[in-house]
């Protein structure tokens, strides 16, 4: 995992759709996370929207001083979504400098995919400056052996 692929570019703001959580620690993410999306598209689809009307899969992880980490997960749609029923819509904002690679397969080793984007970024003279998301680029019933996510860290070069 040292030589993974990185690219430093923009990122666009998303109007998304989520709900909110907080996972103790990073080992308890998963647990989480994974229930959240179903929970977003159920009170999408009772509001109305279906599935082929809003995008990829989105989330975002806040690392906080007490070791504990907050979970916002959900789905990209479209703006004309402007409130939908126990979920959050909001527009998640743009970022000019984003340190992105692609985790390839199961959700299982994505902390491994983070920890090596962490030590490029860090190697590399920049800081973190918000929450790293991850875009679920995977369509469709796929084994998650075949997942693709997309890992996104907002950074800026970091002040010598």
């Amino acid at each position: 995992m040292n030589d993974i692929a990185v690219e430093i570019r923009p990122v666009e703001a998303r109007r998304v759709a989520s709900i909110a959580r907080t996972a103790p620690s990073v080992p308890e993410v998963g647990p989480i996370v994974g229930p959240l999306f179903p929970e977003v598209a159920g009170a999408l689809g009772h509001a109305g929207v279906l599935p082929h009307h809003f995008g990829p899969g989105i989330a975002d992880y806040a690392m906080r001083a007490d070791g504990s980490v907050g979970i916002r997960a959900g789905f990209v749609v479209p703006d004309s979504i402007e409130a939908v029923p126990g979920v959050d819509v909001e527009v998640w904002p743009a970022y000019g400098e984003v340190a992105v690679t692609v985790h390839h397969g199961d959700m299982d080793t994505i902390g491994d995919s983070w920890g090596a984007l962490m030590a490029w970024t860090a190697a590399n003279g920049y800081e973190m400056i918000a929450p790293g998301r991850e875009l679920y680029l995977t369509e469709g019933d796929v084994p998650m052996s075949e997942w693709d996510t997309e890992l996104q860290q907002p950074v800026r070069k970091a002040s010598a």
